[in-house]
């Protein structure tokens, strides 16, 4: 999955945008945030703060659509796959919008019922796009892509909506060890949010809920 540089800003550009007037970017002033990989951050990004903005998730489902009809080819993909469990709502949009199958894939089976870790269309020799809310260091975007290809995917890419590249340098060899040719592939490049060009300039929310300038 390959986007030309001019879709990639643009599509990054409207998602910085979108965070940044629904207060999902937050700054600790004091003590820093752990995020999921176990790093320590002096930022929050929430994309989970779109899902309840009717208007805001309209638009990330365009940017996401406009980036899969550019990365891809008609057809190419045949299911949309979220994974557990903020890019759920984010796979369901984009499939209905593509008017594509749905599936969902678990961090790990369930350990209940059939003992699925893939619920939802039959991803068996299909090509599967997973969409995710964002990546980091991308480890779990190993375990949603192990989980696929043993329930018979064929996933090459990956598209979320948030890519934290903050932390570029330590996470592509972390995620290379982890997965080696496993895919990880990020559509908007709009991680570097505290330091965005002046166009993008809006408020950040601090830990006690006042508004931070950039």
């Amino acid at each position: 999955m390959k986007l030309d540089p001019p879709t990639r800003r643009d599509i990054g550009a409207t998602i910085a945008r979108l965070l940044l007037a629904a207060g999902a970017v937050r700054f600790a002033r004091e003590r820093p945030f752990t995020l999921a990989a176990g790093w320590a951050s002096p930022v929050y990004v929430d994309c989970r703060v779109l899902i309840g903005d009717p208007a805001a998730r309209r638009a990330v489902t365009a940017c996401a659509a406009q980036a899969v009809a550019a990365a891809f080819a008609p057809g190419e993909i045949e299911i949309i796959a979220g994974a557990e469990t903020a890019g759920i709502p984010y796979a369901a949009w984009l499939a209905d919008a593509l008017d594509l199958p749905l599936t969902y894939v678990r961090k790990r089976p369930l350990g209940i019922g059939r003992n699925a870790q893939v619920e939802g269309a039959d991803v068996e020799k299909r090509r599967v796009l997973l969409v995710d809310d964002l990546t980091t260091d991308g480890a779990s975007k190993v375990a949603f892509t192990r989980g696929l290809r043993m329930a018979g995917a064929d996933v090459r890419d990956a598209l979320t909506i948030f890519h934290n590249a903050a932390f570029a340098d330590i996470a592509g060899p972390r995620r290379a060890k982890l997965c080696g040719n496993a895919p990880v592939t990020h559509v908007p490049e709009s991680a570097a949010v505290v330091i965005v060009p002046s166009p993008l300039r809006g408020p950040l929310r601090g830990e006690g809920g006042s508004d931070l300038q950039q």
